[in-house]
């Protein structure tokens, strides 16, 4: 169920495949609709990373604020359940976890069909393109389905938005909602107001969804070193993901650690930050939301996709001839198959730590 990085889209170029799917969904839509349900809520299906559930927040406001839409019912990945219950307390919430997905996650559990049937919503509104999504807006028990779309799935919707991957992420959201009613976008819609109240330590998260965004945990720690001399800096890292030796070596240092058993815990932790610093990661999003500054370091993803604006914002990244310009991923598989990894490594401590003092001197 859970994929950093959206899988190929291959299936939307081979024509055979294609017409293969969109023929099985269509069918699906056209004979489930003879038990579909008609009533006015709404359900909307969101299966995202952490970073991509922040992405999703401005798009689901604007939905909440439609005139007849009835009663919202969000079925969402757990992990975010700490945000988005506050966020949304007039929601509905079906939390889902791998055990609800079976073949391997790509298709709804009976037991998730059944508790989604169980709303008795007409409207199912898809926020995500992966089978698991498509599968359980079918057998929601809706009788009529939007949201974004790919080419290989576009039959399953009475009307969708095509997947494009060449805007901001909360375009995307927004698209599905507009495939829905219409909403407006505001330049307000893509971000978060900073927090009046900050706290005085500087976080670092070193980890990413997958290596090839990383800068480099001996670039981290060399950073967090410099600046533990005047400031009090919090190396968090996830519970036991911390190799040994570079525990060692922050303790060494003097540099303070905070292990988080689950993401949720980063929303205490954000009560005592002046600013956090990380790679393109869900507790940089999680930061922004809660009016964190933050510097965001990018390799083989582009920033712009993810860009908030803002000073108190930065994001550190190199052009090269390889980076990703149109699409949101370099051509070498979001860096996994790169072989020099120069758009991370050309980045310098010396550097990032300029930019972080910048912050904190305003903050002065």
């Amino acid at each position: 169920m859970k994929s950093s990085k959206p899988v190929s889209l291959d299936i939307d170029n081979r024509n055979y495949i294609k017409f293969f799917t969109n023929t099985i969904v269509w069918l699906l839509k056209n004979l489930l609709r003879i038990f579909a349900k008609s009533g006015d809520g709404v359900t909307v299906i969101s299966f995202s990373n952490i970073g991509d559930t922040v992405f999703t927040i401005p798009a689901l406001k604007k939905l909440s604020k439609i005139d007849g839409c009835g009663r919202i019912t969000l079925v969402t990945q757990s992990n975010m359940k700490f945000i988005l219950q506050k966020e949304f307390p007039d929601f509905g919430f079906i939390f889902v976890e791998k055990s609800d997905f079976i073949l391997g996650g790509k298709f709804p559990s009976t037991g998730l069909i059944k508790k989604t049937r169980a709303l008795r919503n007409g409207t199912t509104i898809s926020f995500s393109v992966n089978p698991q999504s498509i599968f359980l807006m079918l057998f929601s028990g809706g009788n009529k389905f939007y949201g974004i779309a790919r080419e290989a799935y576009k039959k399953a919707f009475d009307n969708s938005h095509l997947l494009t991957m060449k805007s901001h992420l909360s375009d995307i959201y927004f698209d599905a909602v507009d495939s829905f009613k219409k909403v407006d976008r505001e330049i307000a819609d893509y971000g978060f107001p900073l927090s009046i109240t900050k706290g005085d330590e500087v976080i670092i998260t070193p980890f990413t969804g997958w290596d090839a965004k990383m800068w480099g945990i001996e670039n981290m720690i060399e950073l967090a070193d410099r600046l533990n001399k005047d400031r009090v800096v919090n190396f968090v890292v996830e519970k036991g993901k911390l190799e040994n030796r570079y525990m060692e070596d922050l303790k060494l240092r003097g540099i303070k650690v905070t292990e988080p058993a689950h993401i949720s815990e980063y929303e205490q932790l954000l009560k005592n930050a002046a600013l956090l610093i990380g790679n393109d990661t869900g507790p940089v999003y999680i930061a922004r939301y809660y009016g964190i500054p933050t510097i965001a370091i990018f390799g083989p993803t582009n920033p712009d996709y993810c860009r908030h604006n803002g000073e108190e914002h930065i994001m550190i990244y190199k052009v090269l001839d390889c980076s990703p310009v149109d699409e949101q991923y370099c051509k070498f598989d979001a860096g996994r198959t790169c072989p020099h990894r120069n758009c991370l490594q050309t980045i310098t401590v010396e550097e990032v730590e300029f930019k972080v003092l910048s912050i904190l001197e305003k903050q002065s």
